[in-house]
């Protein structure tokens, strides 16, 4: 028989992608929930990476200053399936992306939570602090930075 290589793609994020967007368990509690992601990604320049036509996980930048830039990671439960490829994959993305942009600091914003923060030290992101009691249910958020310049 024939071996057809599957490839992972990119493709600049729509909005009709987030009909296709699962969230894993772990990091469903982190983003409030999908209409707002929807409503923020706007301004955001957002991509969607898809494998075997699964939808892997979403990111963005946008710029807050010329040296600052702020980054959403959303992951789906499919990035676990071929979780070594999917994840190499996310994490190249996003260090080219990081390479391309004219900033050298990606901040992003995560719940305190175990598996979240494995994710996005693997990533290659910092934790810098922890904001405690942040929103109404009294949860911790963790602020994370990536330098391009290896501070």
């Amino acid at each position: 028989g024939r071996f057809i290589m599957k490839e992972i793609t990119n493709y600049i994020f729509q909005e009709a992608h987030l009909d296709f967007l699962e969230l894993p368990d772990w990091f469903s509690s982190t983003n409030a929930n999908l209409e707002e992601i929807a409503e923020q990604i706007g301004s955001y320049r957002a991509f969607t990476i898809i494998y075997d036509g699964r939808l892997l996980a979403i990111y963005g930048f946008r710029p807050l200053s010329e040296n600052t830039f702020d980054v959403f990671v959303i992951p789906s439960v499919y990035i676990e399936e071929n979780a070594v490829k999917s994840m190499r994959h996310l994490k190249q993305c996003i260090a080219t992306a990081f390479e391309v942009l004219p900033g050298r600091r990606f901040q992003s914003f995560s719940l305190d939570d175990e598996r979240v923060n494995r994710f996005m030290e693997f990533l290659g992101f910092l934790q810098e602090g922890s904001c405690r009691n942040y929103n109404k249910n009294g949860d911790t958020f963790n602020m994370w930075a990536y330098f391009t310049d290896g501070v």
